[in-house]
């Protein structure tokens, strides 16, 4: 689970890093317009600043994001045991599928069956009680061994019962963090859709001077803020559908 998070952070900073390069494009777009109608005098030389400004900010961003990126990868390769100079190749690319229906209780009792802890916990008993079988065959069963064994059992039924209730709550929270993810990605989806609509209209509106030029990078701004954080969505709800899946299998503190 721990590599497989490694490796996703790899690929959200990978594609965060092309939403910053998208961004740096636009802004050098909007400033060639900018140069071009300060030149026949449509235009003040603040919009010319102003665009300026806005190529030196994505310009930053995405030096930072490419930072991020390289501290990424550094992070896999050494979870995976590579030099941490190691340049990676990833090819994959995470897209958006729907959750599958999930029947929340016969996901829980399947897990009982699957869960290595439930498994420990109920081989536990059977030792338990094979070892009070073993001190009743050969001492008195009021004996302070046999005692002793008989609450052995009693401990080990505890532990048992604990663990179910760690299945239900870890199945629990990983059911409904995949809902909120969910939730989450469609938002997102909207959000970018509405923020690239936005930045249209208000490239528009600069073109017939009903709008400034900071209105232009500010709705650029927005539009990559709202891209970085789909992506950042879409493998949250990846991870999301991971942590689920491994909650079948074992405890999601280990």
């Amino acid at each position: 689970m721990l590599i497989k998070q490694y490796y996703y952070a790899v690929l959200q900073a990978r594609d965060i890093v092309e939403v910053s390069q998208s961004s740096l494009e636009r802004a050098q777009k909007e400033l060639e317009n900018a140069e071009i109608a300060f030149e026949v005098g449509t235009v003040a030389k603040t919009d010319v600043l102003s665009a300026q400004m806005g190529v030196a900010n994505a310009q930053a961003q995405l030096t930072a994001d490419k930072n991020d990126y390289q501290l990424a990868v550094i992070d896999l390769n050494s979870a995976i045991g590579l030099p941490l100079d190691t340049p990676l190749e990833l090819t994959t690319k995470v897209e958006y599928k729907a959750p599958e229906v999930v029947d929340l209780a016969k996901t829980i009792e399947e897990a009982k069956k699957t869960r290595l802890d439930v498994a420990s916990a109920e081989a536990a008993k059977l030792v338990a009680e094979k070892q009070y079988e073993i001190d009743k065959k050969y001492t008195s069963t009021g004996t302070f061994t046999t005692k002793l064994a008989a609450l052995d059992i009693t401990s080990a039924e505890l532990e048992i019962e604990n663990t179910y209730n760690e299945v239900v709550s870890d199945i629990t929270k990983a059911y409904l963090n995949v809902q909120a993810a969910d939730d989450t990605v469609k938002y997102m989806n909207a959000a970018v859709e509405q923020a690239q609509e936005n930045f249209r209209l208000t490239s528009l509106r600069y073109q017939v001077g009903m709008a400034t030029m900071l209105d232009v990078l500010d709705a650029s701004v927005q539009l990559a803020d709202m891209q970085a954080k789909q992506v950042k969505a879409l493998y949250s709800f990846d991870l999301a559908k991971l942590s689920l899946e491994t909650a079948k299998l074992a405890p999601l503190s280990m």
